[in-house]
């Protein structure tokens, strides 16, 4: 589960975070790929992504996306003495691999593993202690190292090719924004005239659906309803909706923008090559996390608008040619291929291919059905070519405007993974054609088609 957006928080939760925000683990918001990694309660160390355990380097699967996950398992692996010396048996960190120039929207110039909290581990049973991610930090900031390992990466768009490639890695812990006490620190931000306003309407203001019940808004904007009498049900949760919202318009975001122009639009990355070539579009961070050390609860202040955009922009033809789970979908003006159907190409190519098993179909036989699943996957692999020389014709044009002012392009990170999903693209749709035209039986055909299906899904 993410971490929640500080305005996505409950209104108790919110006015808690705001009211104590001194008392809370202020970090900088990294921008890259989260990974896990720690020791079993046998001793074996191990790094994860999400559900997927990595006990040693060859177990990666040699895709592109597991490229940084792969380097960074052997920069861990180099240094496991340091970390054994602070880590104990069931124990598990959360990290953030920053791998390479530009792992996603943020310039950083050099390849990082940062510490960013300790974790209960599922493989373990420890709580867990976060005094050990500053010992982390200290046992592995002196280290620059370099590992080599396969990687996996296209140069024309058409092939994916593996080569030995390698990496610079540092240690470090997230860096840490510093508070004052009480709602004024460094940034000299003081949001008390927008709390008072908060709790004066809140608090003092009340509904009276009835004698009886006549709860104040703040009660009305948390309330169970199944609380409430049954005949008044749906009245209020359409109030508690409407107070919602205006809740988030008229306090929460006013209180969070105030809140970004004085941190998170004022600070530069920690963990930034002071000699990276940054551009001139360059945002700073994408924002700040707070953990609470007592509950281990966090949320995240984050300029939700700006970085959806850039993600929107950078993800825009990789999600014409696949859609994944990555980047919003959102169509960006200027930035698009000319295909010849709505939606994603990969998942076209299932839909006219799951045609030819439709129920009200007159059922083809094994060669003819070869003969149509062949023509379809001809005819979209053409398309991806055309779509290739469009990409690489008007690239360089593409842009967007945020709402900043800034105009931002493609850079030559987002050009190479753009590059790499075109050749994913259709090194998947060869092996499918290749797997079809050696099918036995149709019943194996659909079933291959099937499958290939479900896992572009997931």
């Amino acid at each position: 589960m993410g971490i929640k957006h500080l305005e996505a928080l409950s209104l108790p939760d919110f006015l808690h975070a705001v009211n104590n925000l001194s008392s809370y683990i202020a970090t900088e918001k990294l921008d890259g790929f989260n990974m896990r990694f720690g020791y079993n309660l046998g001793g074996a160390f191990y790094v994860r992504k999400r559900k997927e355990y990595c006990f040693d380097i060859d177990e990666w699967e040699h895709v592109p996306a597991n490229n940084g996950f792969r380097s960074a398992h052997a920069a861990l692996q180099f240094i496991q003495p340091r970390l054994r010396a602070v880590l104990d048996d069931g124990e598990e960190v959360e990290a953030e691999i920053l791998y390479g120039h530009q792992p996603n929207a943020i310039v950083y110039g050099q390849s990082y593993i940062s510490f960013l909290r300790m974790v209960r581990s599922p493989l373990g049973n420890r709580d867990p202690d976060q005094s050990k991610i500053q010992k982390l930090h200290d046992a592995t900031s002196d280290q620059y190292i370099a590992v080599c390992t396969n990687t996996v990466y296209s140069e024309d768009g058409y092939d994916l090719k593996i080569r030995p490639w390698y990496y610079d890695w540092k240690f470090a812990a997230a860096p840490t924004i510093i508070y004052s006490e009480g709602r004024h620190y460094d940034y000299g931000f003081d949001i008390s005239h927008e709390l008072f306003k908060l709790d004066e309407f809140y608090n003092n203001s009340y509904k009276h659906y009835s004698k009886a019940f006549a709860p104040s808004y703040y009660d009305i904007v948390n309330i169970n309803l199944n609380t409430v009498p049954k005949d008044l049900r749906k009245l209020v949760k359409e109030d508690r909706e409407n107070l919602s919202n205006h809740l988030m318009k008229k306090f929460k975001l006013p209180i969070k923008e105030k809140l970004l122009d004085a941190t998170v639009r004022r600070i530069k990355p920690g963990l930034r090559d002071p000699y990276a070539d940054v551009p001139k579009s360059d945002l700073g961070v994408e924002g700040i996390v707070f953990l609470d050390p007592r509950t281990q609860k966090q949320f995240k202040l984050v300029d939700k608008e700006v970085f959806t955009a850039i993600n929107a922009f950078n993800f825009a033809i990789r999600n014409e040619l696949k859609n994944s789970s990555f980047g919003p979908k959102k169509k960006i003006p200027g930035v698009t291929l000319s295909l010849p159907f709505e939606g994603d190409l990969y998942s076209h190519t299932f839909k006219e291919l799951e045609q030819l098993f439709n129920e009200d179909r007159v059922p083809l036989s094994l060669s003819d059905t070869k003969k149509h699943t062949k023509y379809c996957l001809i005819n979209h692999l053409s398309t991806l070519d055309n779509a290739l020389q469009q990409y690489k014709a008007e690239r360089k044009y593409y842009y967007t405007v945020l709402k900043t002012g800034k105009r931002i392009e493609y850079t030559e990170a987002i050009h190479v993974r753009t590059l790499i999903t075109f050749a994913e693209v259709r090194e998947e749709l060869d092996n499918l054609l290749g797997d079809i035209l050696r099918s036995k039986t149709l019943k194996k055909l659909k079933s291959i088609i099937l499958s290939k299906r479900s896992k572009s899904l997931c």
